[in-house]
């Protein structure tokens, strides 16, 4: 349903990204969020939203990828301002900046979290069933 959109550039507007993280690596991340959002919304309203290009989906995949992209990779710091020139040794990363990688990790979750739970109560497919 995604999987000729180029996620990446996209990815690489809401998040300093190092350049070296190839575009495959983001697009896979972004793969993997597009199947989040699949579970949270249902194939049916994630296809909907999609086909109506709803920014809110497409800022919430983002978000998803992003929020997985900097707990699995030092290179997304080495662009933002997480990252810090005296940590100990070379490649040493402290527990400071570890604790703030996480932090905005969970911040881009939440974020995209949020903006699931808008578009499931917007839809009108989600609706209360009698039984």
């Amino acid at each position: 349903m995604s999987g000729a959109y180029e996620w990446s550039a996209k990815i690489r507007e809401y998040q300093a990204l190092d350049k070296d993280i190839p575009d495959t690596r983001i697009n896979v991340f972004a793969e993997l969020a597009v199947q989040t959002a699949q579970g949270i919304l249902g194939e049916g309203v994630y296809g909907e939203l999609w086909a109506r290009k709803d920014k809110r989906l497409e800022f919430a995949v983002c978000a998803l990828a992003i929020s997985d992209l900097l707990k699995s990779s030092r290179q997304v710091n080495e662009g933002s301002s997480i990252h810090d020139v005296q940590g100990w040794g070379a490649g040493e990363i402290r527990a400071s900046e570890i604790s703030e990688i996480l932090r905005l990790s969970r911040s881009w979750e939440e974020r995209a979290h949020s903006a699931l739970s808008q578009l499931r109560n917007e839809t009108s497919l989600f609706a209360w069933i009698d039984i």
